[in-house]
């Protein structure tokens, strides 16, 4: 078993077309000090592919009043870390220093509603500073990716993820459940499934995380999912 990701929170500050978060059912919440010792705990035992540990799943991250602190415990464990932001709060100089002391590798959507003269200046501050923060512009495709300015970072192109074909197509995919990964929401319960929303594909808690093993859930069959082999 490996932790994918980690949620550090289900609140989130955008409403984008794509996304079915304005319509979750799941209690929202942010995690706490000790649930994300004991999950970090746990990854000794459960490490992340490549040591890379993702700290997001339906929600902000950037919310959470504790991320600075969340961010330099796994630096100084020597975990590395990815963030995926819909690049709000970008906007923010506060938010943009603190980021900009870490090391890890900061993934902005940029049709979540981000704004690129915010992303300018992330990018150019990076450059002042000579930070070591990475940074991935993912985009799909909707965005002029040329009014962003030259600099250090990356562009990934992707694709929206659907569960609305009849199944897996005719190429040939991996999954999380092939790959034996998991996410650990805000609250500390383990999920088999980095897409699954509601919190319905439950197979443990980090409290009591023995004898965990992946199996299908519900929305398994008609996935599309984008990790293709």
């Amino acid at each position: 078993m490996h932790i994918y990701q980690i949620e550090l929170t289900n609140y989130c500050n955008s409403n984008c077309q794509w996304c079915n978060h304005s319509k979750m059912k799941r209690e929202k919440g942010f995690m706490d000090w000790r649930t994300f010792e004991r999950t970090v705990e746990f990854l000794k035992y459960a490490p992340p592919p490549d040591n890379t540990v993702g700290l997001h799943h339906f929600g902000e991250s950037l919310l959470h009043p504790d991320l600075n602190s969340f961010l330099q415990y796994l630096e100084d464990r020597g975990i590395n870390w990815r963030l995926s932001t819909n690049g709000r709060l970008l906007q923010e100089v506060e938010i943009r220093d603190m980021l900009l002391k870490h090391k890890g590798l900061l993934v902005i959507s940029m049709e979540n509603g981000s704004d690129i003269k915010s992303v300018n200046l992330l990018i150019q501050e990076k450059a002042q500073e000579k930070s070591q923060l990475r940074i991935l512009l993912q985009t799909f495709g909707d965005t002029d990716m040329s009014k962003v300015m030259a600099g250090e970072y990356e562009i990934f192109h992707t694709t929206k993820h659907s569960w609305a074909k009849k199944g897996h197509g005719e190429y040939e995919q991996c999954c999380f459940l092939n790959q034996n990964w998991a996410a650990v929401l805000w609250n500390g319960t383990i999920v088999s499934c980095c897409f699954d929303m509601e919190g319905e594909a439950v197979i443990g808690h980090v409290n009591n995380p023995q004898h965990l093993k992946n199996r299908p859930w519900r929305l398994c069959p008609t996935c599309e999912v984008v990790l293709r082999c």
